[in-house]
């Protein structure tokens, strides 16, 4: 009776996870979908066919195996984590593309973090472990610390080789080619003065 509950409550925490994942999808698309090319969009509907596929794969195992509540609540972190970076590394790609604005930014990457915490939030809920709580802190703190360093990281690139491009590519480039030209052309009718 207790295993036939405790299936129960990890299948009905599954399929909220689901519509969690379902909707935090939906929703970056929607912000996105205003400023993004087509091939973007399809890598996010196949990203989220992915997500979907391994939560059905783990469903499945939970029913073979009878998997213990600690494995399949790791194995659920971990899918959040890989789904989190592959999303950032979208967004990423996006940006060295478009060059979005950097509050745009940020503005989805907060979203993604209250996702994040709300999910976190959900599990806790689910199983009041102590053990369990201190793994899903860690990771939260960890998942925030490296998108602030991934963030700061992302603005100094952007920045830097927008400032180089301003600064090398039309000035210096533009000074050294007309101070060449005028070399050159110094030098052929020097040349053909001599001749």
């Amino acid at each position: 009776m207790m295993m036939m509950m405790m299936m129960m409550m990890m299948m009905m925490m599954m399929m909220m996870m689901m519509m969690m994942m379902m909707m935090m999808m939906m929703m970056m698309m929607m912000t996105m979908m205003t400023m993004m090319t087509t091939t973007t969009t399809t890598m996010m509907m196949m990203v989220l066919l992915l997500l979907l596929l391994m939560l059905l794969l783990l469903l499945m195992m939970m029913m073979l195996m009878r998997m213990t509540m600690m494995m399949v609540m790791m194995m659920v972190m971990m899918m959040i984590m890989v789904v989190v970076v592959v999303v950032i590394m979208m967004m990423m790609m996006m940006m060295m593309m478009m060059r979005i604005r950097m509050m745009m930014m940020m503005m989805m990457m907060m979203m993604m973090m209250m996702m994040m915490m709300m999910m976190m939030m959900m599990m806790m809920m689910m199983m009041m472990m102590m053990m369990m709580m201190m793994v899903v802190v860690a990771v939260v703190v960890v998942v925030i610390t490296t998108m602030m360093m991934l963030m700061r990281m992302m603005h100094f690139v952007s920045t830097s080789v927008m400032h180089f491009e301003r600064k090398y590519l039309t000035t210096h480039f533009q000074i050294d080619l007309t101070a060449k030209l005028q070399h050159s052309v110094k030098l052929f009718v020097f040349g053909f003065a001599i001749l």
